[in-house]
């Protein structure tokens, strides 16, 4: 007869479901969950965000939906724009301190698509000061890889210092993926299809420059056209659909973890302000 033994120590995680957004309904994001960025936000991007426009952001079939229109000569509040697309966030909603964030997601082809599933903290006087979490990124333009990275502040701000790592696959925009974080006081490391992409271990002196991950942050879900990364922009892309699919993200947090309860706390305090 044969027995198994399973030895289970102080750091093995205990990975327990904290929060999630399955878009199991219909209609606009969660409002519970979500906030917009409104307008020309950032890296010389070439759409404007809507607020809570069906258009460019919803949840139907199980998916949240963000899309992208190429609305040649709109205006809105005296602002022209060409494009429109949406950028949602959990700021002043749901907070996190370290745990595991697992979302499953479609990226739309084209030159020009910059979609993105990413994190930053929660007080960010200048980018990156309290550092940047990206999950998955895509440009169009580099059709065959989905990318990781993490951005910190570095020796001297600025510069910031950013270690990055992508994946190659012939499949990247036809089918879902599984994006997976798992952060700790100790280590972060990312997943791209179960296969890690990189991790950076905590510094032995570790400072808010070099690890400038020990506070809370937040969640931003969007897809930006054209920019400093997205580049030059493919008009026939808008020929179909230019739509970014998110199926669900969910958040756990690791019961054996010494700073579990920080966790809890972080995320409960910031529901609990809703």
């Amino acid at each position: 007869m044969l027995y198994l033994f399973l030895i289970f120590t102080h750091s093995d995680p205990n990975w327990t479901l904290a929060w999630s957004d399955e878009f199991d309904y219909n209609g606009l994001p969660d409002s519970r969950y979500w906030n917009y960025e409104v307008g020309y936000v950032r890296n010389n991007e070439k759409q404007y965000y809507m607020k809570a426009d069906p258009r460019n952001s919803r949840v139907e079939n199980g998916y949240l939906i963000v899309e992208a229109h190429h609305d040649e000569d709109h205006e809105i509040n005296n602002t022209k724009y060409d494009y429109s697309s949406a950028s949602l966030f959990t700021k002043g909603k749901v907070n996190f301190l370290y745990g595991k964030f697992e979302s499953y997601l479609r990226v739309p082809p084209g030159k020009g698509t910059w979609p993105a599933l990413w994190m930053v903290g929660i007080v960010t006087p200048v980018w990156p000061q309290k550092g940047e979490i990206d999950i998955m990124e895509y440009v169009g333009k580099d059709p065959k890889k989905l990318h990781t990275t993490l951005h910190m502040p570095g020796d001297h701000y600025p510069p910031e210092y950013s270690i990055t790592n992508s994946l190659s696959q012939d499949n990247t925009t036809d089918t879902f993926h599984n994006m997976t974080l798992v952060w700790s006081s100790q280590r972060l490391t990312m997943y791209i299809d179960n296969y890690e992409s990189l991790h950076y271990d905590r510094p032995s002196t570790a400072t808010s420059d070099n690890f400038p991950f020990d506070w809370p942050y937040y969640l931003i879900c969007n897809l930006a056209i054209g920019g400093s990364w997205g580049g030059d922009i493919d008009e026939s892309i808008f020929d179909h659909n230019v739509r970014y699919y998110v199926d669900y993200i969910r958040y756990y947090i690791d019961m054996n973890d010494p700073n579990q309860e920080k966790s809890w706390e972080i995320l409960n305090n910031s529901i609990n302000k809703r």
